[in-house]
């Protein structure tokens, strides 16, 4: 019974960790959406080296460097 407690602890502080990579890869992202947006590189150009849509590019534009507001 302690082994398995165990590998649910594991795999929690697993999940953890790779969210807190996804969220800092989130943000490397959007960083470097903003400053190719800032030297002139159009939202269409970036949507097909991204995987995001335009849209989504505007999106990140709007929200700036401290991402969308969540409130805080």
């Amino acid at each position: 019974m302690d082994e398995l407690i165990e590998k649910v602890a594991v795999a929690a502080a697993d999940k953890e960790s790779a969210q807190f990579q996804l969220d800092n890869t989130a943000a490397d992202l959007r960083d470097m959406v903003l400053a190719a947006l800032a030297s002139g590189v159009t939202a269409e150009e970036l949507a097909g080296a991204s995987g995001l849509t335009p849209q989504e590019i505007r999106r990140i534009r709007v929200d700036g460097p401290a991402g969308p507001d969540r409130g805080v």
